[in-house]
Order: structure tokens, then sequence, then C-alpha cells
């Protein structure tokens, strides 16, 4: 039997890239662009953020889009 987040996450339709490359930023400044990027162009049902290098995945929900709106760090920190 599927979980509520497993449902979540087969029930998504498309996925969503966000990089920077550019030489004259630090990281912290390129995680502030790509999560304020995130909290713009992530359509309402987001279901997860996933920081691919790290195997990180967390629920995407309105509390997440306002801490990456503000230009948090949420995946890269952990």
């Amino acid at each position: 039997m599927l979980d509520r987040r497993q449902r979540k996450a087969e029930a998504q339709n498309c996925w969503l890239s966000v990089d920077l490359i550019h030489n004259n930023t630090t990281e912290e400044d390129a995680y502030r662009f790509i999560a304020q990027v995130l909290a713009k162009l992530a359509p309402a049902d987001a279901a997860f953020p996933v920081h691919p290098a790290k195997l990180i995945t967390i629920e995407f929900d309105d509390a997440l889009r306002r801490n990456l709106a503000k230009g948090e760090r949420i995946l890269a920190g952990q």
C-alpha cells in the first residue's frame, strides 16, 4: 500500500531544475538565488524539492515556499 508521500510523488507530471553557473558569486549566493527561483516558479502542486548531489528530499509546502522566498538554505545545510 502506498503512503501519502509516495502517492504525491507519483502524481507529479513534470520536473523543474534550477542551477546557477557564475564565476563571480559565492556558493551561499548561488543557493539563495536557487531558493528564490524555486519559490517563485514551482507550481502550487509541487511535491518535493530534491538536492541531487546530497540525495536529500523534503516535502514542498507553503511554509517551505515562504522560507525559500526569503533565500534560506533549506537543502544545502543538511
